[in-house]
């Protein structure tokens, strides 16, 4: 099982090939909650223990709004997709997952 900044980074390589457009934002929000991941008192940062909860913990946390908490689902659903095709993940945890 990988990291999340781990598959953040490699991740990141293909969006900057395939998607560069969307790179920049994808990034941000991903680099800022892994970031929140690795500083919480008993990080879970293994992408098998990463679920929707902790991204409401987050987005209250950082006084988001729902918007910009469904933007961060999307991002997580493709990297979590992404992962899924590495053979990384069995299950995507933010598959369908509306904030």
């Amino acid at each position: 099982m990988k990291p999340i900044d781990v598959a953040i980074d490699d991740y990141m390589h293909v969006i900057a090939r395939t998607r560069p457009w969307s790179m920049r934002r994808e990034e941000e929000l991903l680099e800022v909650f892994g970031e929140w991941l690795y500083e919480q008192p008993e990080p879970r940062v293994m992408l098998d223990e990463i679920a929707p909860e902790q991204v409401q913990r987050f987005v209250a946390a950082a006084e988001w709004n729902e918007e910009a908490q469904q933007e961060l689902i999307d991002v997580l659903n493709n990297l979590y997709l992404w992962s899924g095709k590495q053979g990384w993940i069995v299950v995507n945890p933010f598959e369908g997952v509306t904030a």
